[in-house]
């Protein structure tokens, strides 16, 4: 673009040498637009468009890299250290039920051996 820039303006529009050309174009990719080079001719405005998506893609595509990167951590595989806690509660509760079932009696009450007889 600092090419087509340099080639196509007149020196009367402030492009004197391939110096003010890169500078327009660094100023232009960056979105930051000092006005202090503009281009008068239809092609080399036809080339600020072209430079001023160009910078506005770059910075997006950058920013969309850096919010992707904040969530992947969301879609990260399951801690190995999980699927052993996972393990452990599932013989747990199988214990527990085991409990249940020695302890209750015949009528189906449980019984944690704490009664008195009283006859």
């Amino acid at each position: 673009s600092a090419l087509v820039v340099l080639n196509v303006e007149p020196a009367s529009s402030g492009f004197e040498d391939f110096g003010d050309a890169i500078w327009w174009t660094l100023v232009s990719f960056t979105t930051v637009g000092y006005g202090d080079l503009v281009p008068v001719t239809p092609l080399g405005r036809f080339a600020a468009v072209i430079m001023m998506m160009t910078g506005l893609a770059a910075l997006g595509s950058v920013a969309a890299i850096l919010a992707s990167s904040f969530g992947e951590e969301d879609h990260e595989a399951p801690d190995p250290d999980t699927s052993d806690l996972v393990g452990e509660l599932r013989d747990l509760k199988e214990q527990v039920a085991e409990l249940s079932r020695i302890m209750t009696d015949s009528t189906g009450v449980f019984d944690i051996g704490h009664r008195e007889d009283s006859e």
